[in-house]
């Protein structure tokens, strides 16, 4: 048997001006800066840097910002980019990611993606990523200046990936980022692009059919195929994980969560033959299951009101979570099999049914006849509604099938008028006001429109594979999306009017000391 003497480290304190042993110090020992809180480790000859717990997290996304003002520079002899349009700055916000890290010493490295967009053919663009840590004023470039001859018109993907280190002025957490755009000719843009959530895991997801922000959580409606009944799970927008909120209570099914709306400080939906509601969007109780499928919410003249999938519109004046709150509205829109739709506006509640594609609406919630408006063009379903204001205050706008047809409300004339047939769309099935556009999101072919005018239409950027858009929210800077599948998709900004983001991995590995 072999006997091997195993050294012992020694652990050393003092500050960073003092001198550090050299003498009888065994390998491996430690030597703790007490004002900067850094650790040395002796490797036999000198002390150097000890590194601390590796960190290793994906960022998504760097929110970066083209040359929307114009800016643009001069191709001939360019070889570093000096100017561009104030960017925003991505902040690497140590509280979410990495808390212990504040103030720490600290390495990066950087894995991004972009995709760029010029304004023509001839247009060259020349583009260079920076950083700096919270201590510096000065930035320091995470890339030379890259000039692309070859972007036009068309999305052009680039990639860079490199190390920042203490020497590279990202000494200090937390960090920033920045990317610089400019264009030879024209604006240049930062395409958006779109990312996914994981997969929802506690039940079989087949689409998520409506997403609502409430409480600080982001709820999400599916559809499932199982008897679980768990079909209204949050995403933590901290932990980027989904939680489950159990089984929605039912005797009947409960597979289809299609709305929400807000009624006396509690959060309802509307599911498959039943109405639940929750206080804080971690738990749901059932308030009864008797009507058919809820397909609308909507709260007018202080009442609260469910469309139903038989024709009828359900009523609540008050404690709209008691059953007993709950009856039908005195008269029901004139043939309507079911209403998908419903909206306060113009002080009257407007409601979109099938199989006629009518619109009707009433001035006291249904207590007398419904009032139909104008005829919608062929329409046999009309799904949606959405206010957007282009400078006229308040208009009606309807999403409708067949032909991804929007349809706008013409009040003094009681009228419909057709604004937007929607490429490869055969139905509109959501409309979203999102930073002063008006979003469609159709089905077939499962795009994105957007329209600053309410007229002409724009397409966003495609979301790979899906094929039907429910609903949108916005969130901060952020927009999510819920389609067919059982994932979020999501975007910082969907429109890529001279904006966008740097997409998909942004590896942040954190070392130093950490308390």
């Amino acid at each position: 048997m072999t006997v091997k003497m195993i050294t012992v480290t020694k652990y050393y304190t003092g500050s960073s001006t003092d001198s550090k042993p050299n003498t009888d110090t065994p390998p491996g020992s430690i030597f703790l800066e007490t004002d900067t809180k850094q650790e040395h480790v002796y490797n036999d000859s000198d002390w150097v840097i000890k590194y601390g717990e590796e960190f290793d997290r994906t960022i998504y996304p760097v929110r970066a910002q083209g040359t929307a003002d114009g800016v643009q520079y001069d191709s001939t002899g360019v070889s570093t980019v000096t100017s561009g349009e104030n960017v925003d700055l991505w902040t690497f916000d140590t509280a979410d990611y990495f808390p212990r890290l504040a103030g720490t010493l600290a390495w990066v490295h950087y894995d991004i993606d972009l995709e760029l967009e010029a304004a023509n053919t001839t247009a060259d663009l020349i583009w260079q990523l920076q950083a700096k840590d919270n201590s510096t004023t000065g930035w320091t470039n995470m890339c030379t200046a890259r000039t692309e001859t070859d972007v036009g018109t068309t999305y052009a993907s680039r990639s860079i990936t490199g190390y920042l280190d203490i020497q590279d002025n990202i000494n200090l957490m937390p960090f920033e980022m920045k990317l610089i755009l400019q264009s030879s000719e024209g604006t240049a843009k930062i395409v958006d692009a779109w990312a996914q959530t994981d997969a929802v895991n506690f039940a079989d997801t087949i689409a998520i059919l409506a997403v609502y922000y409430f409480n600080s959580k982001l709820i999400a409606g599916l559809q499932i195929t199982t008897s679980a009944r768990k079909t209204c799970p949050y995403y933590d927008l901290d932990t980027e994980a989904w939680v489950d909120t159990g089984e929605i209570l039912s005797s009947g099914d409960a597979k289809q969560v299609r709305c929400f709306a807000e009624f006396e400080s509690k959060l309802f939906l509307g599911n498959e033959n039943q109405i639940n509601y929750t206080s804080d969007g971690a738990s749901w109780a059932q308030v009864f299951n008797q009507p058919d499928n809820i397909y609308s919410l909507a709260v007018f003249k202080t009442k609260f009101y469910a469309a139903q999938g038989n024709g009828q519109i359900f009523v609540a004046a008050e404690n709209a979570h008691q059953e007993a709150s709950w009856g039908v509205t005195t008269h029901d829109p004139t043939d309507a099999t079911c209403c998908y739709a419903l909206i306060d506006f113009d002080d009257k509640l407007f409601v979109g049914t099938t199989p006629n594609g009518n619109v009707f609406y009433s001035a006291d919630g249904g207590d007398t006849a419904w009032v139909p408006t104008g005829d919608l063009e062929n329409a046999t379903h009309v799904y949606c509604f959405a206010k957007f204001n282009t400078g006229n205050g308040d208009e009606l706008y309807a999403g409708t099938e067949p032909n991804g047809k929007v349809f706008k409300y013409n009040t003094a004339g009681n009228s419909w008028s057709l604004v937007g047939t929607l490429t490869d769309a055969t139905k509109v099935r959501s409309l979203v006001v999102i930073e002063n556009k008006l979003y469609a999101g159709t089905e077939a072919a499962g795009n994105i429109y957007y329209s600053s005018d309410g007229e002409n239409w724009t397409p966003a950027k495609d979301l790979t594979g899906a094929t039907a858009i429910y609903g949108m929210v916005k969130i901060a800077d952020r927009v999510w999306v819920g389609a067919n599948g059982n994932k979020l998709w999501y975007s910082d900004l969907v429109s890529g009017e001279g904006t966008g983001k740097v997409k998909n991995t942004t590896v942040i590995q954190a070392v130093g000391d950490v308390v």
